[in-house]
């Protein structure tokens, strides 16, 4: 971690972002043009990709959306990049060790993008991995600005730790959006039973208010509510108008949480 006042400032300013990146997706392209800035880059690009790399997702500062993502579309499954490397957690590889720029040159995704782009040294870090895909983020500049120093990868490598933290924590976070999600879609999906209670916890009548779709299903739950009568008797405090009651109906197979 940097010591110099200055440097903690950059390095303060950088982690806030990523970690807010993290929790606020919308802000990867401010990320991504902090990080290329910083290493005096004027593209900076992110990729999330299954194993196979036919799926995949990013975005991109320096370039147009549209030729950004003509370009994926094109060339991401076969770029030769992509698939040179490490690939691991953490890494950071310049492009320079990933092929040469006389082999680079000579290749089409050069010619339908790099070049125009003015798109020459580069480096690439690996933020996510597992066994379905990986998250990567590339940073790259014009040849004329020669490759990257020293101090330039060290940053890079300060920095990586919490761009695979904040990535790890993205994930984890969409994980539990859409287990939340799938929960809901199943509430809605289950008979919505509306009963009146008496004073002394008697069901007066039951109803259907939400079916399921499965008219079996939407008898059953009428039927549990009959069989639950009559319920806790319910407290003196509740106004007469409380004791009219909404509530799902979820079936458990008998032996299964």
């Amino acid at each position: 971690m940097p010591h110099r006042p200055r440097d903690f400032e950059r390095f303060t300013r950088a982690t806030d972002l990523i970690y807010s990146a993290a929790v606020t997706p919308g802000l990867w392209p401010d990320l991504l043009h902090e990080l290329a800035q910083s290493v005096n880059c004027h593209f900076g690009g992110m990729v999330i990709n299954s194993a196979d790399r036919s799926l995949f997702d990013g975005t991109a500062v320096g370039v147009g959306r549209d030729a950004h993502q003509a370009y994926l579309r094109r060339f991401h499954r076969t770029n030769p990049l992509g698939r040179s490397g490490k690939a691991i957690i953490g890494a950071v590889e310049e492009s320079r060790a990933l092929m040469s720029r006389a082999a680079l040159e000579r290749t089409e995704i050069y010619e339908a993008f790099f070049r125009p782009h003015d798109l020459g040294d580069g480096v690439r870090l690996t933020i996510w991995r597992n066994a379905y895909g990986r998250q990567t983020i590339s940073l790259y500049r014009p040849w004329s600005r020669g490759s990257f120093d020293a101090a330039e990868l060290r940053w890079m490598h300060v920095l990586v730790p919490h761009l695979c933290r904040a990535a790890e924590m993205q994930w984890r976070l969409r994980g539990a959006a859409l287990k939340a999600g799938s929960a809901l879609d199943a509430l809605h999906q289950v008979p919505h039973a509306m009963l009146l209670l008496d004073r002394t916890g008697h069901v007066l009548s039951s109803t259907i208010v939400k079916g399921s779709g499965d008219a079996a299903f939407d008898q059953a739950a009428l039927a549990m509510v009959r069989r639950s009568d009559p319920v806790p008797q319910p407290p003196p405090l509740i106004a007469d108008e409380g004791l009219s009651f909404t509530l799902p109906v979820i079936f458990r197979v008998k032996g299964k949480s």
